[in-house]
């Protein structure tokens, strides 16, 4: 993997020299350019002096990080005054950010720069100490999985005794103090598991011997219609650090951590009691241990890059980090309270107080096995529909998400599934869906249920003269198809057009959409009757990969277009043969993630070397490009120009053998799970 080239700017945040470090620790995915020195700033601050993690690092001007070629990411750590600022100055140079808390003083600036940085689709992450935490995103786990039942009550403390007097005078220059600089970590994790509070009560005190300006001895509490939230935050709190502790109480059970990091070799644990027995765990009292960690930075830095190469999609929505800065401001004083608004994050979590029912899903088990579960009811969002779920169709992407390599876009379900049939049960007034509606459906995840909420404009009608399992085997490849071939591809009639691995759910897609549309079809097999198989579908050369050289017969054949799902050492000698003006697009990598390249291909016959996935565009994107298919070819499948082919239905509950047969590469055809 190509290293992301990064730069640091500022080193007067309290973690500027941590995260440094953690950064140094990765040499194989981050190169350092070089960090900014901020401590001309006239912003209060409580590090920077210690220059011995820069060790080996290149001091530069701001301008000269920013002009240095290839630069891709920034880490913002300077004083918290200057934070949003400095990412601001980084969001007009497109660059991925990654800003330590918290989001600064005045929402509205915040707001303007995620509102930014979502329009460009630039990827923005906040340096919150707990998003990697295993400890607590085992919680969020337990949330969503219903094993702690409805939530009641949170105790959370993030106090701590170091510092001395300097940092009281430096808590002194914020209205919030302490609850403003600390108490924000936990806040993050608060609106992951419960969501937007209805009321906010915060108490802002100073411990004794302080002035009343100094603002180091805070409570905040946190209302919901059921369950209340207390954080304390201090910083004269005797072995505070050590002290740090979040409880978690619920009707089925209730858990408890303390302290809430370990660095020393140990492993975290947490202590775990259950009412009643669930998939994963007896009742009664388990002591859990959780992996040995280096640092807090590194796990956080691993998915910023990872985010940063398209190889997921944030965890973190642009609309929830708004709305954890709301919250922090309004437990910090700044806010009297939040604006009156529905919960902004959408959430497939435990919260039966917002009266949501429940369903079965198929969930994975730490073990990797799957188990038919109960989960909430999803919760629908203004302008989306809620679909009885009939049938769900199987992809590839579902063995990733299985394997923990692929997780599902923001706001999307972490159950698999991209694709289903089925009926309209709720809808918008205004939108083109009626209750009792049949339709397929594009998801980012939760297909495998019985019940998904969806935007109304990614949902079509199911072709006259279908079945649900054949209408759910639509979607996702021949959205793909579409996306790749006719939008990044600008396929045209006549077009010779090459498809990697034609015997699949999306090669057979592709190849019937490129016949339909006109083009000259090359694609690749692994034997002679899926040869056979694909020539009946209308491919007009087909490439035996275990008997024939794919480039030798391709430069029979130069294409105009290729759509590759396999890349590694065949993507250099494919490449050569394309005919000038060329259109090669990359969806995958399952040959391999290096390739060898002749760069004077490109720039002599004006190829084009274009990366494209389906999953990680937005869902105003995806609308655009089901709109497009519907017009262009859903009548095609009425008068079965274009065929669904389907190689085995089973039912839901024998989601272990469907994946068996696709990871065994046995299907000819879709392989569709039926629910009701």
């Amino acid at each position: 993997m190509k290293k992301i080239k990064i730069g640091q700017i500022g080193i007067c945040h309290e973690h500027a020299a941590g995260k440094i470090l953690a950064l140094k620790g990765l040499p194989d995915v981050f190169e350092i350019v070089g960090v900014v020195d901020d401590r001309a700033t006239t912003a209060a601050r409580f590090a920077g002096d210690d220059l011995k993690p820069y060790d080996g690092l290149k001091w530069m001007t701001e301008d000269e990080l920013f002009n240095t070629p290839g630069l891709q990411a920034v880490t913002v750590e300077t004083p918290n005054s200057d934070l949003v600022s400095t990412a601001m100055r980084c969001m007009e140079r497109n660059l991925a950010i990654h800003m330590d808390k918290p989001g600064g003083e005045d929402l509205e600036q915040f707001g303007k720069l995620l509102k930014v940085c979502k329009k460009r689709n630039l990827p923005f992450q906040m340096g919150y100490l707990f998003r990697n935490n295993p400890a607590m995103q085992w919680c969020l786990k337990a949330l969503r999985q219903d094993w702690l039942g409805e939530i009641s009550e949170v105790q959370a403390s993030m106090s701590h005794n170091y510092g001395g007097d300097a940092y009281q005078q430096y808590m002194g220059k914020f209205p919030g103090g302490i609850m403003f600089n600390l108490g924000c970590h936990f806040i993050d994790l608060i609106v992951a598991m419960l969501g937007r509070p209805a009321k906010i009560t915060p108490f802002l005190k100073s411990t004794p011997g302080l002035p009343d300006n100094i603002k180091n001895n805070c409570l905040t509490i946190l209302e919901y219609p059921h369950a209340t939230v207390t954080l304390r935050a201090c910083s004269r709190e005797v072995d505070g650090l050590n002290r740090r502790r979040l409880k978690v109480c619920g009707t089925k059970g209730s858990v408890e951590l303390c302290p809430l990091e370990r660095f020393d070799g140990q492993p975290l644990q947490m202590s775990l009691n259950l009412l009643e027995c669930n998939e994963e765990y007896a009742a009664g009292t388990h002591m859990l241990d959780f992996s040995i960690k280096r640092d807090r930075y590194e796990d956080q830095l691993l998915e910023f890059a990872k985010i940063i190469n398209g190889e997921m999609a944030n965890p973190y929505t642009y609309e929830h980090d708004y709305l954890v800065q709301e919250v922090v401001l309004a437990t910090s004083g700044y806010l009297e309270q939040l604006a009156p608004q529905p919960n902004s994050k959408s959430e497939y979590r435990n919260t039966k107080q917002n009266g949501r029912n429940k369903m079965n899903a198929i969930l994975i088990k730490e073990d990797k096995s799957l188990v038919w579960g109960v989960v909430p009811d999803p919760v629908i969002k203004e302008n989306e529909i809620l679909i009885e779920v009939h049938a769900a169709a199987l992809n590839r992407a579902d063995l990733m998400q299985r394997a923990g390599d692929y997780p599902p876009p923001p706001g999307w379900p972490e159950w698999m599934g991209l694709e289903v049939a089925g009926v309209v049960l709720e809808a918008p007034s205004n939108c083109r869906w009626k209750i009792g509606d049949k339709v397929c459906a594009l998801l980012g995840g939760g297909g495998y249920a019985e019940k998904v909420a969806v935007p109304a404009d990614m949902a079509l009608p199911v072709p006259e003269g279908l079945s649900m399992v054949e209408a759910a085997a639509i979607p996702e490849a021949f959205a793909t198809s579409y996306l790749n071939l006719c939008i990044e591809g600008d396929m045209k009639a006549g077009d010779t057009v090459f498809i990697q691995a034609g015997a699949s759910g999306l090669g057979m897609a592709a190849i019937q959409l490129a016949k339909a549309l006109g083009a000259k079809v090359v694609t690749t097999v692994g034997s002679e009757d899926k040869a056979k198989f694909v020539r009946c579908l209308g491919a007009d050369v087909v490439i035996n990969r275990k008997k024939e050289n794919i480039a030798a017969v391709m430069a029979k054949h130069p294409a105009d277009l290729g759509m590759d799902c396999v890349a590694g050492t065949d993507l250099g000698p494919c490449l050569e043969t394309m005919a000038r003006g060329g259109r090669w697009i990359v969806i995958a990598t399952l040959g391999g993630l290096k390739s060898e390249l002749n760069m004077t291909d490109f720039f002599k016959r004006g190829i084009k070397l274009i990366g494209s996935t389906l999953r990680s565009r937005t869902s105003e994107m995806k609308a655009e490009i089901f709109a497009g298919l519907e017009e262009k070819l859903w009548q095609s499948f009425s008068s079965g120009k274009i065929k669904v082919l389907i190689h085995k239905t089973l039912p839901i509950t024998s989601a272990e053998e469907a994946h068996a047969i696709l990871q065994n590469q046995e299907n000819l055809g879709k392989v569709v799970l039926t629910v009701k």
